[in-house]
């Protein structure tokens, strides 16, 4: 094994190994509703110096019917300096429309940014999880029975994996 952290509850759950180059995602803001601009989704939030933006989209697809039917999906993710970022939009139909999108900005602190936190190194990398960070952390863990969509019994991000492998999982930002 790598140098780093192992842990293992010895209760049958997975073994858990932070190990050097581990980077843990700092939160920075939730996203819903419609756009303030067309054919973009500018979402404000600031963000640290040199960090990597991540956005996790919970609804990435927005399905325009008013008078004529297009759908609007997430294209890409711009950085907007250290303010923010700026998802960009794609229509199959070729319509300029308003997207209706949800998801979360995250970032990757860089390496070093603060001196307190914990440190994982060896002799030619390293990890840094700063005491600045807003790092997510899990709510609940469990096993939950799906028929059709079931609620989750608490809010946040999904990870999780089933055993059928002729079903897709979707997340509607409060059922899957």
């Amino acid at each position: 094994m790598p140098e780093g952290i192992l842990i293992d509850y010895n209760d049958g759950r997975p073994v858990m190994a932070i190990t050097a180059g581990l980077r843990a995602p700092s939160f920075c803001t939730s996203f819903s509703g419609w756009s303030s601009q067309f054919m973009q989704y500018p979402v404000n939030t600031p963000l640290v110096p040199g960090s990597q933006a991540i956005v996790v989209p919970t609804n990435p697809i927005y399905i325009y019917s008013f008078a004529e039917f297009d759908v609007a999906i997430m294209t890409g993710v711009t950085r907007n300096g250290d303010s923010g970022v700026i998802i960009g939009a794609e229509t199959i139909g070729g319509k300029s429309i308003v997207p209706d999108w949800s998801g979360y900005v995250m970032e990757l602190l860089p390496a070093a940014t603060y001196n307190e936190g914990l440190l994982v190194s060896n002799s030619t990398d390293f990890t840094a999880i700063s005491n600045q960070a807003a790092l997510m952390t899990c709510a609940y863990s469990g096993r939950i029975t799906v028929s059709g969509s079931a609620p989750l019994p608490v809010s946040g991000i999904p990870f999780g994996k089933w055993d059928n492998p002729n079903v897709s999982v979707g997340f509607d930002g409060t059922s899957i």
